[in-house]
C-alpha cells in the first residue's frame, strides 16, 4: 500500500497497484473486482466515483483506480480514506480485503494556497513574498521604522516640486508665521496690478476663488478688526480718489443736522418735474398739485404758470352755481356734460354720466306737469 499525498476536497486522483499470483508473477485482477473507499474509521465502503482499470494500458496485473474526490460523492475536507478491494480473485483466490493505496483530503498540509494549483513566492533566501493588496489587518497602523518607503533622492525632489508651487515667503518659513507675507505678496503682484490676469485666467474661476476665500475670512473677523479697517478708511486714506478721501469731503456734517434744517436752498435748475397734464410726474406740491414722482422734464416759470391756470380753470368748472364750495353737482362742468355726455331716462331717475360714459356725474328726478311735459328736478346739492 502506497501514501498519495493530500489533496483538495472535488480534486480528482488517480492511484496505481499491482496484483500478483502466489509466486509473485503479475495476475489479472478477476472476479468483477470493486474498489471500496473508508472514510477514516467509517463503515461505510463508499464506491461513489472510483473507476477501476484492471490490466491497465495492457500490462497484465497493472490496475489504475480513479477516484474522483468531490462533496457530492461523499467525500469531506479533513479526512484520511483507504482504498480497499471488496470483490475480486487474482489467480483464482480471493483478495478481498487487500489494502491497494491511501490518500488524505485537506488534513495533513501545514500550507496551502487558497486557490488551487498556486505555488507560493518566495525570495532567494527562501522568504515568503507579500502580495501589499492581500494584507491581514491593513487598516491598522502599523510601524514601519525600518522600511524605507522612498529614497532620499525622490524625497528631495518632491520638496523642491512643493516649495516651487508656493510663494516666496513660504520656503524658508512656517506657513503660520508667513500668512501676511502671502497675503502682500499675492495683494502687491505685479501680475495683478498691471493687469496680466487674462481673462482666460478669469473665466477659469480666478476671481470667484480669490472672492470665495475672502468672503470666508472676513466672516470670521473681530469687532476690533472691523473697527480699525473704519477708522483707517476714514483718517488714514486720503489720498484723492479713496472711500476715506471721499467720505471725509462728502459727509461733513450729521445727516440727522440736515433734517433739521428749517429751510433747503436748492441750486437754480437742480429740480425736474413732468409736465403732463395729468400731473402724474411730479414730485412736490407747488400751487396745491400734489403729485407722486419726479419726471425728467426742467420746471421752469411757464411750466408753473401754465399748470396754475389749469388749476384755477379747474376750480371755475367745478364751483356749485348755488353758491359756495366746490364739488356740489349744480357746477359748470356738469351744466356743459348734459349737451356732450352719455344721459340715460330709466325708472323716473335722469342720469347724467361723466366724460367716460360710465360713471354718474349727477342725478335728477323726471316727473310731468298737467300738460304731460317732462319736468327734470336736479337734486340741491
Amino acid at each position: 500500500m502506497s501514501y498519495s499525498g493530500d489533496i483538495r476536497i472535488e480534486d480528482t486522483i488517480d492511484i496505481k497497484f499491482t496484483t500478483v499470483n502466489t509466486s509473485g508473477v503479475p495476475t489479472s485482477l478477476l472476479g468483477s473486482p470493486v474498489i471500496s473507499a473508508y472514510i477514516d474509521n467509517g463503515l461505510i465502503q463508499l464506491t461513489a466515483g472510483i473507476t477501476l482499470s484492471v490490466d491497465f494500458d495492457g500490462v497484465t496485473g497493472l490496475n489504475n483506480v480513479r477516484i474522483v474526490a468531490t462533496a457530492a460523492n461523499g467525500y469531506a475536507a479533513g479526512t484520511n480514506v483507504q482504498l480497499v478491494i471488496t470483490t475480486g480473485t487474482v489467480g483464482g483466490r480471493s483478495v478481498v480485503g487487500y489494502v491497494v493505496g491511501s490518500f488524505s483530503i485537506e488534513k495533513r498540509s501545514a500550507l496551502m494556497p487558497t486557490t488551487a494549483d498556486r505555488r507560493l513566492d518566495v525570495t532567494a533566501a527562501g522568504n515568503a513574498g507579500i502580495d501589499w493588496g492581500n494584507i491581514e489587518a491593513s487598516t491598522t497602523v502599523q510601524g514601519l521604522s525600518g522600511t524605507t518607503v522612498k529614497t532620499a533622492t525622490d524625497v528631495e525632489t518632491d520638496t523642491q516640486d512643493i516649495q516651487s508651487r508656493l510663494p516666496a515667503a513660504l520656503v524658508s518659513g512656517r506657513i503660520d508665521s508667513s500668512v501676511g507675507a502671502m497675503a502682500t505678496d499675492v495683494i502687491t503682484s505685479t501680475a495683478i496690478q498691471n493687469g496680466a490676469l487674462t481673462a482666460a485666467k478669469a473665466a477659469a474661476g480666478f476671481f470667484d476663488a480669490v472672492w470665495s476665500v475672502a468672503t470666508r475670512t472676513l466672516t470670521s473677523l473681530g469687532a476690533s478688526l472691523v473697527q480699525e479697517i473704519w477708522d483707517r478708511a476714514t483718517s488714514a486714506l486720503t489720498t484723492v480718489g479713496s472711500i476715506g478721501k471721499l467720505l471725509v469731503d462728502n459727509i461733513n456734517a450729521t445727516i440727522s443736522s440736515r433734517l433739521a434744517s428749517a429751510d433747503i436752498t436748492l441750486a437754480a435748475g437742480k429740480v425736474t418735474v413732468g409736465t403732463n397734464d395729468d400731473k402724474t410726474g411730479y414730485a412736490i406740491g407747488i400751487g396745491g398739485i400734489a403729485s407722486t414722482a419726479f419726471a425728467a422734464s426742467a420746471i421752469d416759470a411757464a411750466a408753473l404758470a401754465q399748470d396754475a391756470e389749469r388749476e384755477i380753470a379747474d376750480e371755475v368748472l367745478d364751483r356749485n352755481i348755488a353758491g359756495g364750495g366746490s364739488g356740489g353737482t349744480r357746477n359748470v362742468r356738469n351744466a356743459l356734460r348734459t349737451l356732450r355726455n352719455k344721459v340715460d331716462t330709466s325708472g323716473g331717475t335722469l342720469t347724467v354720466f361723466e366724460e367716460d360714459d360710465a360713471t354718474s356725474a349727477w342725478t335728477g328726478t323726471v316727473t310731468r306737469d298737467a300738460a304731460a311735459n317732462p319736468i327734470v328736478e336736479i337734486d340741491p346739492t
